[in-house]
């Protein structure tokens, strides 16, 4: 069973280092690791993004290519990762003839499904083809799309409803289910037993990767002395400026001499008026828009990774894994994070890798952070030995290991019962 699909639906891949980390990577070193193994990725994507990256898309082929993975491409008229539920069958229509052709045309035994979308294929693939089908959640889809589409994914609507009825039969089909956290798995086992779910966290491979920098990285210049504080995303729904700033305001009050460091894709000139607004001084802060293969070159000349989530909704807090925290470790870069960020929380109190922001007065964050930075040296240390399980090599191990798991099950399938005479 060594002819595997892996399914990205309605993503723009291009423009997120999140694809490169945790699809490209990951698929690379599986082939790396199992050179027999057959993989093709199937890309569905939205046609006017494939219009306009065609000549991108194009070379990543040719990337792909020279590591021996197929990358195909099925252009579809839906932009949206979120796809209204009675939009789902004119999209399975417009997209199951295409994927039935190549589970075919490849023999393909096993098809992995990158989140909720990409699953309504590995779902009918088992059904009717007798493929092997991985969910790989990745986040709570439907929670996450009722934070960004309120308006038809609030909870309680009927296209949260369904989704959610979708969910709970995607989970129980599924062969294999894969999530990024254990408080994941936990949701995830009130609807499908504990041997078909597998943890395996983001990564990064930062920490083996060299610098590119475009053009002069102000960072270099501020000196030694300096604390630089770097956040790297977006800013918005997910990670508010306000909790940044807040955590950053403490620290100031301990350690004048500091700085903080947005990297993010979001306007860099509109969150700079922002925190100027917010009362801090033009040398307080630096906010710029970096492509993915620069952001090491800025994060690693930094101390201290912020990760402050927004408090909107409990279960996408309580389960989610950022990539960046991944690559804050790379970095050896201890992390301050807030409680509702449960799965991370839990890590950065296990593993002593940073600080988690929870107080209940000003004065008891004051001493927190005075004792975190104190302790600076040694989290520095644990996160750089942390960091050697959150790599694209060690997640290829785990996704081996399922697939190993789905080839052992056909194997005892179809081995002939010997009775003794």
């Amino acid at each position: 069973m060594n002819n595997l699909l892996y399914v990205v639906s309605n993503e723009r891949i291009l423009s997120r280092g999140i694809f490169n980390s945790q699809v490209k990577a990951v698929l690379r070193q599986i082939k790396s690791l199992r050179p027999d193994f057959e993989v093709t990725l199937l890309y569905i994507s939205p046609m006017t993004y494939w219009f306009k990256s065609r000549r991108d898309l194009s070379h990543l082929k040719e990337e792909l290519k020279k590591q021996n993975i197929r990358f195909v491409i099925f252009p579809t008229t839906f932009r949206s990762l979120w796809v209204k539920v009675w939009f789902l069958p004119l999209y399975l229509v417009l997209t199951l003839p295409f994927f039935v052709y190549l589970v075919r045309r490849r023999k393909i035994e096993i098809v992995h499904c990158r989140s909720y979308i990409a699953s309504l294929f590995g779902f009918f693939g088992k059904k009717y083809l007798g493929t092997k089908f991985i969910f790989d959640l990745r986040g709570v889809y439907v929670e996450e799309g009722s934070l960004i589409k309120p308006k038809t994914w609030k909870n309680g609507t009927p296209n949260f409803r369904i989704w959610k009825w979708i969910e709970k039969r995607l989970l129980k089909k599924a062969d294999e289910i894969v999530v990024v956290s254990r408080p994941f798995a936990d949701y995830v086992s009130t609807v499908s037993p504990w041997e078909k779910i597998n943890v395996i966290p983001c990564s990064s491979d930062f920490l083996y990767q060299k610098s590119k920098r475009g053009g002069k990285n102000r960072l270099s210049a501020l000196g030694g002395s300096t604390i630089k504080i770097v956040y790297t995303g977006g800013v918005g729904t997910w990670y508010p400026l306000d909790g940044i700033l807040g955590v950053f305001k403490l620290i100031k009050e301990v350690e004048e001499n500091s700085i903080l460091t947005i990297l993010t894709p979001a306007n860099p000139l509109k969150i700079a008026q922002q925190i100027g607004s917010a009362g801090f001084k033009p040398e307080d802060y630096f906010v710029t828009t970096v492509s993915p293969e620069e952001v090491k070159s800025y994060v690693e000349e930094c101390q201290i990774g912020l990760l402050i989530r927004s408090s909107r909704n409990p279960i996408v807090n309580k389960v989610c894994f950022p990539v960046k925290f991944a690559e804050y470790m790379a970095f050896g870069l201890p992390v301050i994070v807030n409680p509702e960020t449960a799965a991370i929380a839990e890590i950065v109190e296990r593993h002593k890798v940073g600080l988690v922001f929870d107080f209940k007065s000003q004065a008891e964050a004051l001493d927190k952070v005075r004792k975190f930075l104190q302790e600076y040296v040694r989290m520095r240390k644990n996160c750089l030995h942390l960091s050697h399980s959150l790599t694209s090599r060690s997640s290829a191990l785990k996704y081996l290991f399922v697939y190993e798991k789905l080839e052992a099950l056909k194997n005892a399938q179809t081995s002939p019962i010997v009775t003794a005479k």
